[in-house]
């Protein structure tokens, strides 16, 4: 017999943050909590970012929405081989 599999989803957006710290507390809460990255934005614009997760048993979605920005993966953050995306 098969399990109704149950569809759980977040989200999380730099405007739930206080103005003045949304870049820092988006670096820590996804950053560094969710994605192991450092986040650094290009330009001198207010940084904004929307993630939306949807998750299933097996399989997991992530839509991302954000200020331009570098992102790279750290060893001290992932424990192996730093990678780099734009």
């Amino acid at each position: 017999m098969q399990e109704n599999a149950t569809l759980r989803s977040a989200r999380i957006s730099t405007l739930d943050f206080p103005e003045q710290k949304r870049l820092a507390m988006w670096r820590e809460v996804y950053g560094r909590g969710i994605t192991q990255v450092d986040i650094e934005p290009i330009g001198d614009a207010p940084f904004h970012a929307d993630v939306t997760l949807s998750m299933l048993p097996n399989v997991s979605i992530v839509a991302v929405r954000a200020h331009p920005r570098t992102t790279a993966s750290r060893p001290s953050l992932r424990g192996g081989a730093g990678i780099s995306s734009r």
